[in-house]
């Protein structure tokens, strides 16, 4: 697509698959789990995603009183996994459920071997089972597929919109716990 980011997301989506569980011990980081199957839509999603989480972790490093604590806050950013099919994000959630920030899902990818159609709602349904609060995001090419997303509730965001990128920052500052601390009166919001 001609972004000059991928490179960079390349590089970081690497590292944080070969760092997490080191990170996890010895920091406590959280992780962002992504599910998709589609070359083009994650090397467009994943350098939006590393822009954001990068920013928000050097906003919050600077508030460290000194170089190393600096460099241990940037250290302890969260690390973002893909999945590629059901089998490989049901694996990971299993995985690193206990340290999860939130779910990134397509609606559509491989499982068992074939295109399912509902392999994302699925698979966010037993996420939903085991974690009635974490945050999910599901997305999909079909704005239909929201009444799914708002069955489970979940954030949802149609893969063509103009504004993906805007709304995702928007759902994940508002949801995955990045930005100020706002409190919510429960029944007025």
């Amino acid at each position: 697509l001609g972004n000059t980011d991928l490179l960079l997301a390349i590089i970081k989506l690497i590292e944080d698959k070969m760092n997490v569980d080191d990170d996890i011990k010895s920091v406590g980081v959280r992780v962002i789990l992504v599910v998709e199957d589609s070359i083009r839509f994650y090397s467009s999603i994943l350098p939006n995603l590393y822009k954001f989480v990068l920013e928000q972790s050097r906003n919050f490093s600077t508030e460290a009183l000194n170089a190393h604590q600096q460099m241990l806050r940037m250290r302890g950013r969260p690390k973002i996994l893909l999945a590629r099919n059901y089998e490989e994000a049901k694996e990971l959630y299993h995985k690193y459920r206990n340290n999860l920030l939130g779910l990134i899902s397509d609606m559509s990818f491989n499982r068992q071997g074939t295109k399912d159609k509902m392999a994302g709602i699925r698979f966010c349904r037993q996420v939903r089972h085991f974690d009635p609060i974490l945050p999910i995001i599901l997305d999909s090419s079909d704005p239909d597929n929201k009444t799914f997303a708002d069955e489970i509730g979940a954030a949802f965001i149609d893969k063509g919109s103009k504004t993906f990128p805007q709304e995702l920052r928007r759902i994940m500052m508002d949801n995955f716990g990045f930005g100020d601390f706002v409190f919510r009166d429960p029944d007025t919001k």
